[in-house]
């Protein structure tokens, strides 16, 4: 990321000008993804965290134990959302 300090006013219009891409594109990108997935696997999922998020992962799989806590500190309501969410997009 490049940082600009006190730029020239009339450099604004230029420096706030965001790259711009279609529909059209970010869907063969996505499809890209997809289909690399689909072949490569876990691996794919890896790099793409990576490049995307940041996050290095070793391990796809997360272990029983942290999930019984995160249900845990969840409330009933917000299950109860997830559930009701879940159902809808089922449906």
């Amino acid at each position: 990321m490049n940082k600009i300090y006190n730029p020239k006013r009339t450099d604004w219009p230029e420096i706030l000008r965001r790259p711009t891409q279609t529909v059209a594109d970010i869907e063969d990108t996505v499809a890209a993804i997809f289909k690399e997935v689909k072949q490569k696997g876990d691996a794919t999922l890896k790099k793409y965290t990576e490049k995307f998020d940041g996050v290095v992962i070793n391990d796809l799989k997360v272990p029983e134990k942290e999930i019984e806590n995160a249900i845990r500190q969840v409330s009933e309501d917000l299950k109860e959302a997830i559930q009701q969410a879940k159902s809808n997009i089922e449906s």
